[in-house]
């Protein structure tokens, strides 16, 4: 599912994506996919972008919702946490090239 703003006037200016619940080892568990909003529109929209989904994922029966972004998008992991995520993990990738 995909949701976008709908503002009065505003060409949509982001959006969310997620999965639909799948079971897995007696749990629905769905997805948030990808995410981006250009909050020089207006704020606070990915905030209710989230809302709106896990309200629809709810109503699907979903039991367990995960995300992943960069450890360094400290304003979406704030914004996850406000909507009741815990950060669960962090890691690093490194890379080496011998040229």
């Amino acid at each position: 599912m995909v949701l976008v703003p709908d503002v009065t006037g505003e060409k949509p200016f982001g959006f969310l994506a997620a999965n639909n619940p799948i079971p897995v080892m007696g749990h629905n568990i769905a997805k948030l996919v990808l995410a981006a909003v250009d909050n020089s529109k207006q704020k606070g929209w990915l905030y209710h972008l989230l809302s709106g989904v896990i309200y629809e994922l709810k109503g699907q029966r979903t039991d367990i919702l995960t995300t992943i972004t960069q450890a360094s998008n400290k304003p979406a992991i704030r914004i996850w946490e406000k909507a009741g995520f815990s950060l669960g993990f962090v890691s690093h990738v490194y890379s080496y090239s011998g040229q």
